[in-house]
C-alpha cells in the first residue's frame, strides 16, 4: 500500500532493541524500513461480514491504525498488507470486502509490515536508505552508526557506494561529520525507548538516550519528502537532526543543537534541504515554525509563559498546528503528519497517549511523543502529535 503511513516503537513485542554501543540503531532501521518485524503463523483467520479475525497464539506487535503484512494465505485477497481496526485479546481485525464468509486455509504468517524503503548500500554499522516510491523527490540518507552514543547522519542527492556521494547536506563545512541522531546517553547495551512512524517517502524517529525520567524525554528528527508549496519544487528532500550531541543535556535550550522536536526557533537549527528554490547545487540551512505561534516560541505544549490555556477556551479543545519549513527567503513547504501545540498541555497528556482528531482534523488518529532535552528531570518538556492514521500526502 503506498502512501500509508506506519508506525512502530521498541515497547511492542518483538521489537528491534536501540542501544549505546556500535551498531546499536541499524537493526532497528532495517526492520522498521526494510524487512518488517514479529512474524509468527496465525491460530486461524476467519472472515466474517467483510472482516477478517486474525487469532494468535502467542503476543503480537500490533496496535490500532498500524499495518500488518499477511502472507500464506488462501484466498489471496486476504495476503498483504492490512490495516488493524481493532484488538482484543489474542485477536486483530482488518478489513476484508469483497471476501466471502469463510475459515483461510494455508501456514498463514503475519508481521509488522516495513515502511518499504530500501537499503542501497551497506559497510560495517554503516548503511544508505532511500525512497522507492514514484512520486519521491529523490535523496539518499547515510548512516554511520560506528559510534557509541551517536549516530551520525548525511544526505546526499546520489551515492556510489556506502562512504562516497554527491552534493551532501548538510556539507561538512556546515556540520562536520554529518548532523547527530542521538541514541543512548552512555555506552552501554541498555536498551533505550524509540518510536518510528512514516510513509514511503519519508519518517520521523524519536529516541529517548536517557534511561532517567521514565525513559521518555525524547528527541526527534526526519528524513524524506517535506509537503511541497509550490508543486514545482524538484528538491523537497529534507534532513534534520542535531548539529552537536546531547544525549545527556540537562538544559532547557534543545533548540540550539537543532532537532525536530518541540522546538520552533526562529534561527536555521539542524534542518537542511540539498538546493534552494533556484535549483543550484548547495545544501541550504533551513528553519522550522509552529505556524500558530510567534517566530520565537521554543516548545510544542511546555508550560511557559505566552502560551495558551488547555482545553482552549473557545472550543474546550486541542489546537494542533502544522509545522511549516522555511529558508533562502522562502517557504518551502510542511512537515507532513507533525503537529505542534501552542497550548500548555504538559500536565494533560503522557508519551504515547491516543488522541483522536476532531474540529480540523475529523476522523485522524494521533499519537503524544514527549520531548525534552534528554537529561532534564523538571518540567521542560512538551508533545508533538503524530498522525498515524494518514494519509499525509
Amino acid at each position: 500500500m503506498s502512501n500509508v503511513v506506519r508506525f512502530m516503537h521498541g515497547d511492542m513485542a518483538g521489537a528491534s532493541t536501540v542501544y549505546g554501543n556500535a551498531g546499536g540503531l541499524i537493526p532497528m532501521l532495517d526492520a522498521c524500513l526494510k524487512d518488517g518485524w514479529g512474524q509468527q503463523t496465525l491460530s486461524s483467520l476467519v472472515v466474517a461480514g467483510g472482516v477478517a479475525t486474525a487469532t494468535f497464539g502467542t503476543a503480537f506487535p500490533f496496535e490500532v491504525q498500524s499495518v500488518a503484512l499477511i502472507a500464506g494465505a488462501t484466498p489471496a485477497g486476504l495476503n498483504g498488507e492490512k490495516k488493524v481496526l481493532s484488538i482484543t485479546g489474542n485477536t486483530v481485525t482488518f478489513d476484508a470486502t469483497g471476501i466471502s464468509d469463510q475459515t483461510a486455509t494455508g501456514t498463514i504468517t503475519a508481521k509488522m509490515a516495513p515502511l518499504g524503503w530500501s537499503k542501497v548500500f551497506s559497510g560495517t554499522n554503516k548503511a544508505v536508505y532511500t525512497s522507492t516510491a514514484p512520486a519521491y523527490s529523490g535523496g539518499y540518507l547515510r548512516v554511520d552508526d560506528t559510534g557509541t552514543l551517536n549516530a551520525r547522519v548525511v544526505a546526499y542527492e546520489g551515492m556510489y557506494d556506502v562512504d562516497t556521494g554527491v552534493n551532501p547536506y548538510p556539507t561538512a563545512a556546515q556540520v562536520s561529520g554529518g548532523l547527530y541522531w542521538g541514541r543512548s546517553s552512555a555506552a552501554d547495551a541498555t536498551t533505550r525507548k524509540w518510536f518510528l512512524a512514516g510513509d514511503d517517502r519519508g519518517f520521523y524517529l524519536w529516541l529517548a538516550p536517557q534511561t532517567v525520567v521514565g525513559g521518555v524525554n525524547g528527541i526527534s528528527q526526519y528524513f524524506g519528502d517535506l509537503l511541497a508549496k509550490n508543486t514545482t519544487d524538484k528538491f523537497m528532500s529534507t534532513i534534520n537532526g542535531g548539529v552537536a550531541s546531547n544525549v545527556a543535556m540537562a538544559s532547557s535550550v534543545l533548540s540550539d543543537l537543532g532537532y525536530s522536536n518541540t522546538n520552533a526557533a526562529s534561527t536555521p537549527n539542524g534542518i537542511f534541504m540539498p538546493r534552494a528554490t533556484t535549483a543550484l547545487v548547495g545544501a541550504l540551512a533551513m528553519t522550522k515554525q509552529c505556524a500558530l505561534t510567534p517566530i520565537n516560541a521554543n516548545y510544542s505544549g511546555l508550560n511557559i509563559n505566552g502560551f495558551l490555556t488547555y482545553p482552549n477556551g473557545g472550543d474546550n479543545g486541542l489546537l494542533l498546528s502544522p509545522t511549516v519549513v522555511y529558508g533562502g527567503n522562502s517557504l518551502r513547504g510542511t512537515l507532513p503528519g507533525w503537529y505542534m501545540s501552542p497550548q500548555n498541555i504538559s500536565a494533560y497528556f503522557s508519551h504515547r497517549d491516543v488522541v483522536p482528531g476532531t474540529d480540523d482534523y475529523p476522523n485522524k488518529r494521533f499519537v503524544a511523543l514527549r520531548h525534552a532535552p534528554p537529561g532534564d528531570g523538571g518540567s521542560n518538556f512538551g508533545f508533538v502529535f503524530i498522525d498515524v492514521s494518514g494519509p499525509w500526502r
